[in-house]
């Protein structure tokens, strides 16, 4: 930060040496401390005048950060705008710069971290985050599963930290305070839907996710990004948790059926779109026993000869 910028900057303060327009902290600066008047390169040191302005630039200093502060390194991106030229491929360069950041730990993953009694290691959680930024084609799915990721829902436990006096509880088994994961994986009366859920999820699949809430809840998986995005699994888990909104603050859990209808609906998202794209064939053999399972008089678009086993189109990959 150049110095002279600031309003307690004054002529009297220029250096000697160097250019005028880049006098920076350091210039006045040492350890963390004022330098003396004797070690700073004024035309006149002594004077009452050029004190007092030094005394106040001090102050102002301190005033905004820690004198210490104004002393440690700079940044790559600090040491290029302090030399005054414009870098080839600006731009690039600049997002580079950006993308080599590390942003500080979201407070919804300390939250889920601290409800899951578990850590997530960095990869863990950019894959979490990665997964649910692209869990469907399907927009409304996919706003509720990040809704759920970044804990946007007032639960009872939030609403009693922004109002001590009231006592909010769950309203389907009335627990006071209830959590987020109170509310959408532990509280007794969602328990059947997800385990309704977990036992279709392993008729339809070779290899079911964990029945566990980071798994079902966050998609907190093993399996490859790639293989999970493209398998049953990630979009009947993206049904089911977004029937819970819907149900926010009803005592009654949603049903089975409401869950069907929603898959329903991704599967017929996808559909045109698949088939718009050229992609039927896998398309269909992605949802051949879902079908088959849930809505057996329906009419099979493109006609597809079953796997020879229920459990082959457990992954099945596709566009």
């Amino acid at each position: 930060m150049p110095v002279n910028r600031l309003p307690s900057f004054t002529p009297h303060l220029h250096p000697n040496l160097g250019s005028p327009d880049k006098i920076r902290p350091d210039t006045f600066l040492k350890d963390g401390q004022p330098k003396p008047m004797n070690e700073i390169p004024l035309t006149y040191p002594d004077s009452f005048l050029t004190r007092f302005h030094h005394h106040r630039l001090i102050t102002n200093l301190s005033r905004l950060a820690p004198l210490s502060a104004y002393q440690r390194p700079q940044t790559e991106y600090e040491t290029l705008t302090m030399t005054g030229k414009v870098p080839q491929h600006g731009i690039s360069h600049l997002y580079s710069l950006l993308q080599r950041l590390r942003s500080t730990t979201q407070h919804f993953r300390i939250g889920w971290e601290t409800d899951l009694c578990m850590q997530f290691s960095d990869d863990e959680w950019d894959q979490i985050c990665s997964l649910t930024h692209s869990c469907s084609r399907a927009s409304r799915f996919q706003e509720s599963a990040y809704k759920l990721l970044t804990r946007w829902h007032r639960t009872p436990a939030k609403l009693m930290q922004m109002f001590p006096e009231t006592e909010a509880s769950c309203w389907r088994c009335n627990l006071k305070g209830a959590t987020t994961i109170h509310i959408w994986w532990d509280c007794p009366v969602i328990v059947p839907f997800w385990e309704h859920i977990h036992n279709i999820v392993s008729d339809l699949v070779t290899d079911p996710i964990p029945f566990t809430p980071e798994t079902y809840l966050l998609h907190h998986t093993l399996l490859a990004p790639e293989i999970y995005k493209k398998s049953i699994q990630i979009r009947l888990l993206n049904a089911a948790k977004a029937l819970i909104p819907a149900h926010w603050r009803d005592p009654l859990p949603p049903t089975i059926t409401e869950w069907i209808n929603a898959v329903e609906q991704i599967r017929t998202l996808e559909e045109l779109m698949f088939s718009s794209e050229g992609h039927l064939p896998s398309h269909t053999l992605r949802w051949f026993y879902w079908s088959y399972y849930a809505i057996p008089t329906r009419h099979i678009v493109s006609p597809v000869s079953p796997p020879s086993t229920l459990k082959e189109v457990s992954n099945v990959g596709g566009t």
